[in-house]
């Protein structure tokens, strides 16, 4: 045998076992799967995740929090109507926030949280008074937790709910459990697990909170699990409506499942202040999104079955809240079209309309996004994609915004996930008293 074909021949056979010997990690799981699936991540990335190479080394070495900025463009004559606002504790690395507030701003408190970049945490809250200035602050980290698979710089703080004692629960999407924390930081309890996208008060003593497929509800004393309810077990009391199963690959003998087929990303309680609207739907109800099926809908969380529902007047929506006013509102993402927007839909007669229209506010964010109705009316919107905040009264007019700039000189934004109104007297006379 001449000795081109033994080294061609040796070429085949190490390539073959290479290939084999893959297969066999992949299939088998073993060593070294896993750091081949954190290569594969890293360098692919999250299926919807656009970031290169390049910007991922800078974030994962601490450089720059590449994966969690964004950019929006302000011109010189709107930068004009905003002013600086500081954010306590900022890295020195970000420019100062930016906050318009109108004369007609409504009274009251705003909670807006994301990614901060301060010192000691990536994430966390401010707080601000309807003068603009950050009256307390949160810092959120998951990063001194041992068993966690990804930092802070490469996941999202999607859920959260604050209480009167300025406490609050949240969880990261990508994180590895909900938590509870005081006014001033510290770790009250925790639960384990893929929590994501929403955390929802009942209005008695706990919250909902999605986890992997299920809708726990947990108490916020005990951080003890009350109830779990499975999306399988939904589906099958609702067997007959063939609602969840739209995106099933189907077979000779039977359907299967595609990739995401629901995307779960909200589910909140009917409270009894909201109860009065909504004479169809009874306290406790539950209002949930499911993002792949473009489908917002209500269950019964006793006997699972769906009370009502609508598919097509939003696409990829977020956020289905509940109002005083008996109607339903919705974050319309409107994925790929270029302009997001909240739509406002009688649940009786199932008519609609915006009552934020995105072209008019330059509002488009693909992904994520938070609503809330003001006691006025206006709508608070967060728009995560743009590094914004801003709020739209029941005039039609822009009354607040809060900008998360990062690099103005880039037009480089940091994430921002979510805001809250809360009335002036919303929290306890010493919340935050033994924090300063």
């Amino acid at each position: 045998m001449s000795k081109k074909y033994l080294i061609i021949g040796s070429f085949y056979l190490v390539a073959l076992f290479s290939f084999l010997s893959g297969m066999y990690v992949i299939m088998a799981r073993v060593w070294p799967y896993e750091h081949v699936m954190t290569v594969r991540s890293f360098l692919i990335g999250e299926r919807e995740e656009k970031k290169t190479v390049k910007e991922k080394i800078e974030n994962d070495l601490g450089l720059k929090p590449s994966r969690l900025l964004e950019t929006y463009n302000i011109s010189d004559a709107d930068r004009s109507n905003y002013r600086a606002i500081k954010i306590p504790d900022a890295n020195k690395r970000r420019d100062a926030g930016l906050v318009y507030m109108s004369d007609n701003i409504e009274r009251g408190l705003r909670l807006i949280y994301g990614a901060l970049d301060t010192e000691g945490a990536m994430h966390g809250a401010i707080l601000l008074d309807d003068s603009g200035n950050v009256i307390h602050q949160w810092k959120v980290t998951e990063d001194n937790q041992a068993n966690t698979k990804r930092k802070d710089t490469n996941k999202y703080l999607h859920g959260l709910e604050v209480f009167p004692d300025g406490s609050m629960i949240f969880s990261f999407d990508g994180g590895g459990g909900l938590y509870r924390i005081d006014a001033c930081g510290s770790r009250l309890w925790k639960i384990k697990g893929n929590f994501h996208h929403s955390v929802s008060n009942d209005g008695a003593s706990a919250v909902w909170a999605w986890r992997n497929h299920d809708m726990v509800k947990v108490d916020i004393n005990t951080a003890e699990i009350l109830r779990t309810i499975n999306i399988t077990a939904l589906d099958k009391a609702n067997s007959e409506l063939g609602l969840f199963g739209i995106r099933q690959q189907d077979g000779e003998s039977e359907s299967n499942w595609a990739h995401d087929p629901h995307h779960p990303n909200d589910l909140e309680p009917l409270l009894p202040e909201n109860a009065a609207g909504y004479p169809q739907f009874n306290v406790g109800d539950l209002l949930i999104s499911f993002r792949s099926l473009n489908l917002v809908f209500v269950i019964d969380p006793v006997n699972l079955q769906v009370k009502w529902w609508r598919i097509g007047q939003w696409r990829r929506q977020h956020d289905p809240d509940w109002n005083r006013d008996g109607k339903l509102y919705v974050y319309d993402n409107n994925m790929h079209h270029g302009s997001s927007h909240i739509v406002q839909i009688d649940p009786i007669t199932m008519k609609s309309h915006r009552v934020v229209e995105g072209s008019d506010f330059n509002f488009y964010s693909s992904h994520m996004g938070k609503l809330d109705i003001t006691p006025n009316g206006s709508v608070l919107v967060t728009s995560p994609k743009q590094g914004r905040v801003f709020e739209v009264s029941s005039g039609g007019q822009k009354t607040f915004e809060f900008i998360n700039q990062y690099n103005q000189s880039t037009d480089e934004v940091l994430v921002v996930t979510g805001a809250k109104f809360l009335p002036e007297d919303y929290f306890d006379e010493n919340s935050f008293l033994r924090c300063r």
